[in-house]
């Protein structure tokens, strides 16, 4: 997701929908799928540059959880697979 929106792609899903919508006549939007209903939700029109900014932000959020859960978690493991083949220590 942070991919496309730095390169400025419309994901597969929002495409298609946007496709069908027009099939039926219905209504379409230009924006994101994800910044239309905020859009709607919040009524409160942003500009692109802060989606991009929410975007990054979860991501590297997202990343830094991996580093430090997995981190964490296999910490654990170990000190878990050590005490079971070791049960004196």
């Amino acid at each position: 997701m942070v991919g496309q929106v730095w390169l400025g792609v419309a994901c597969r899903l929002t495409t298609w929908e946007m496709a069908l919508r027009a099939g039926t006549g219905a209504a379409t939007y230009v924006e994101s799928f994800i910044q239309h209903w905020l859009q709607s939700l919040l009524y409160y029109s942003a500009p692109d540059w802060f989606f991009i900014v929410v975007y990054t932000v979860f991501g590297g959020l997202v990343l830094a959880s991996w580093f430090v859960c997995g981190a964490a978690l296999a910490s654990t493991e170990h000190r878990w697979i050590v005490s079971w083949q070791n049960p004196l220590s």
